[in-house]
């Protein structure tokens, strides 16, 4: 097994059946990602499966260039949905991951995961939210047209240095809302990102290996 990290989220991935929170426990990650060919299972902290995870396909498309670097676009599936995912540069690692425009209702994003988007500075309320209303929680700062901060209460995990669909989630909210422009950099408190949104989201971040297990 490995571990990867993207824009601070960090993962292990393997094939193996696991205990989920006892591993990610000892070796302080956000899940477990159980990878068989091209199809990625996602496991959060606490054991609880999750339907996305973009910062987890980002250290997928990684781990499947370090083992065979003749490829450079992969399509990655989790379920039934097919991701495409693009590696754009080697050093700094930076791949590009390709999504289906969410659907929004009221202040909440359904980026194949849901999301509830607040733009108060208070967090206490954080935990309470997500247990209400069963999805991520992004708190929102609008810096400019081109750049938002997004922090991340993330169901099954808690606080996270960073969420990728909750960074598409918030860039979409935002552009929709007339906050943003449609290419905007995202500050997490793991690392920057960047989305461009026309007729689909493309998300760009970083990636590293960080060591065998």
């Amino acid at each position: 097994m490995k571990i990867y990290e993207a824009n601070g989220n960090r993962f292990i991935l393997g094939e193996e059946k696991i205990d989920v929170i006892k591993m990610c426990r000892e070796y302080e990650c956000d899940g477990y990602l159980q990878l068989y060919s091209h199809q990625m299972k996602v496991f959060n902290a606490d054991g609880s499966k999750a339907s996305l995870c973009v910062n987890g396909l980002h250290c997928f498309a990684h781990d499947l260039y370090d083992k065979n670097p003749d490829y450079r676009v992969y399509a990655l599936l989790i379920g039934s949905e097919v991701y495409k995912c693009e590696i754009e540069s080697l050093d700094p690692f930076i791949s590009k991951l390709t999504i289906k425009l969410p659907k929004i209702y009221r202040n909440f994003v359904d980026v194949g995961n849901d999301h509830m988007i607040c733009f108060e500075e208070d967090k206490k309320n954080a935990e309470i939210y997500c247990q209400r209303y069963m999805c991520n929680i992004n708190y929102v700062k609008v810096i400019n047209r081109k750049c938002i901060e997004v922090i991340t209460y993330e169901k099954g995990v808690g606080f996270t240095k960073s969420c990728g669909s909750g960074n598409v989630a918030s860039s979409y909210y935002c552009y929709v809302n007339d906050l943003t422009d449609s290419c905007l950099d995202i500050l997490n408190p793991g690392g920057i990102c960047s989305v461009r949104i026309k007729n689909d989201i493309e998300i760009r971040c970083a990636s590293h290996f960080v060591r065998e297990i």
